[in-house]
C-alpha cells in the first residue's frame, strides 16, 4: 500500500506497461488471476504501519515507534536514469504514507550479488521467466532459504528467504501433478500462499 507503482507506470512509462497481479502472472491457466497487487493507499499503509508499532508521526511526516525508531527502508536499484525517475516517485509517494524510503543506486553486479546473498532491505529487481509453466521452487522452496545452522543461504534464487512448510507442500504438488488441471490447481494454491 505504500508504493505507488501505478503512478510510476503512468508517468515514467507513459502507460506502456501494466502491473502484474502476482509473482507468476502471464502463464495462462497456471496464473491465478484472482490475485491482485495491493493498491496504493496512504490510509491502509498507515494502518499496517500502526499495527507494526509505528504510531507516532514526526515533524517531517515520517512515522516512528514510541521509542523513536523511524520507519525507514533502504531500496536498492541499479544505476540508471530511468530507475532514478522511478525511485524518486516511489520515495515521494511513500513519504505520504509515513515511510522514509531511502534510495541506494549501485552497480548492476553489486546489486545482483547483494540480492543473491540476501543482503538488502528491499530492491527493484527482476527475473526472466520461461513459459509454459511457472516454477515456484527455486524462488520460494525452503531448501533454498537457510543453511542447516539457520543462517541465510546465499547464491540461491530464493532471495526473500521464504521458509513455509505449507508453501513447500504446494510446490511439491506442482511438481507431482499428472494432469493439466492438477498442475493449474497446484500452481494457484502456491501463488495464493
Amino acid at each position: 500500500h505504500a508504493l505507488n507503482v501505478q503512478k510510476v507506470l503512468d508517468l515514467v512509462f507513459r502507460g506502456d506497461y501494466t502491473r502484474m497481479g502476482s509473482y507468476f502472472s502471464g502463464f495462462g491457466e497456471y496464473t491465478d488471476e484472482t490475485i491482485k497487487a495491493l493498491p496504493f493507499s496512504p490510509t491502509k499503509a498507515r494502518e499496517c504501519f500502526a499495527r507494526a508499532g509505528y504510531t507516532e508521526e514526526g515533524q517531517d511526516g515520517i512515522l516512528c515507534k514510541p521509542d523513536g525508531t523511524r520507519l525507514q527502508v533502504v531500496m536498492s536499484s541499479r544505476i540508471d536514469p530511468l530507475y532514478t525517475n522511478c525511485m524518486n516517485i516511489l520515495r515521494e509517494e511513500a513519504a505520504r504514507c509515513g515511510l522514509d524510503l531511502r534510495l541506494e543506486q549501485i552497480d548492476d553486479t553489486v546489486l545482483y550479488s547483494r540480492v543473491k546473498a540476501k543482503q538488502y532491505q528491499s530492491a527493484i529487481f527482476s527475473w526472466g521467466f520461461s513459459p509454459p509453466l511457472p516454477d515456484p521452487a527455486p524462488f520460494f522452496d525452503s531448501s533454498y532459504a537457510f543453511k542447516p545452522d539457520g543462517s541465510p543461504m546465499s547464491g540461491t534464487t530464493n532471495i526473500t528467504a521464504t521458509n513455509s512448510p505449507s508453501l513447500d507442500r504446494a510446490i511439491m504438488a506442482c511438481k507431482a501433478a499428472t494432469t493439466e488441471a492438477e498442475a493449474a490447481a497446484a500452481h494457484h494454491q502456491a501463488q495464493q500462499l
